[in-house]
């Protein structure tokens, strides 16, 4: 079984910038799902042929990553429930690798622009990745977190 050293440092790019309304960490919504108003996601030029096709998609997945997070704190009292819980049990920002992820509609795609709704994250945030949602493949409604009762 191969496994990872800790503290391997993996490399990785920003493909590009997401424009928010949010200008501080105390303005985003705690789910994106209560984000009002529309975004903007910029993909690098040189990235342009990635985009090919991507307007046939309704909604996106996409993950960009939470600079100014605490990658320190590995556990703290959940937001619902006040129970201290692991950052891999939550989706709280904080976490070793602060990955944030999204799933916005795709209201526009113009060139390397995407004009979307529903991303929670900072203005300026660097874009990691966008790959299609399929409901099909992306949804399993009988996915339950045991203590989340919501």
């Amino acid at each position: 079984m191969n496994v990872m050293p800790e503290n391997e440092t993996l490399n990785m790019q920003g493909i590009g910038v997401i424009h928010t309304s949010y200008k501080a960490m105390k303005d985003c919504p705690s789910n994106s799902r209560f984000c009002t108003g529309d975004s903007t996601i910029e993909i690098l030029p040189s990235l342009a042929d990635a985009m090919l096709d991507v307007q046939s998609a309704t909604h996106l997945i996409v993950l960009y990553w939470l600079d100014q997070s605490d990658r320190s704190v590995l556990a703290r009292p959940a937001k619902l429930d006040g129970v201290t819980r692991g950052a891999f049990a939550t989706r709280t920002h904080n976490r070793p690798n602060p990955i944030g992820f999204s799933v916005v509609k795709l209201l526009e795609c113009n060139g390397t622009t995407l004009r979307t709704s529903g991303l929670d994250c900072l203005d300026g945030t660097a874009l990691l990745d966008i790959k299609p949602y399929i409901a099909n493949n992306d949804s399993y409604p009988e996915a339950v977190l045991a203590w989340n009762k919501s």
